[in-house]
């Protein structure tokens, strides 16, 4: 799971996740649509118990990349994980920066 009900109580939680928190219902393999509900539904406690909330999930690019996080492990694709990944991080940075002084 993600383990961010540690962070319960908090008033300000960033999560990360590796693997894109998607609807159940887009999800094909069902042991993989169990535990993404599972992971959809800890989020959805934690939004009810803090104040301030923001996920970080991969994005599009790496999800094809990775074959929707297949293929995660593949140490070929680093090079190119880590360009996305740093495109990523530019792009959601203020928003992340934000949140946090919120």
């Amino acid at each position: 799971m993600l383990n961010a009900d540690l962070a319960t109580g908090y008033d300000i939680i960033i999560v990360v996740s590796c693997f894109a928190l998607e609807g159940v219902g887009e999800i094909k393999n069902p042991d993989m649509a169990t535990i993404n509900a599972a992971q959809i539904a800890e989020l959805g406690a934690l939004r009810n118990a803090t104040s301030t909330l923001a996920v970080i999930a991969p994005n599009e690019a790496f999800l094809t990349l990775t074959h929707r996080g297949a293929a995660m492990l593949d140490g070929r694709l680093g090079p190119e994980a880590f360009r996305i990944g740093y495109a990523q991080a530019l792009q959601e940075a203020e928003d992340i920066r934000l949140t946090w002084n919120s």
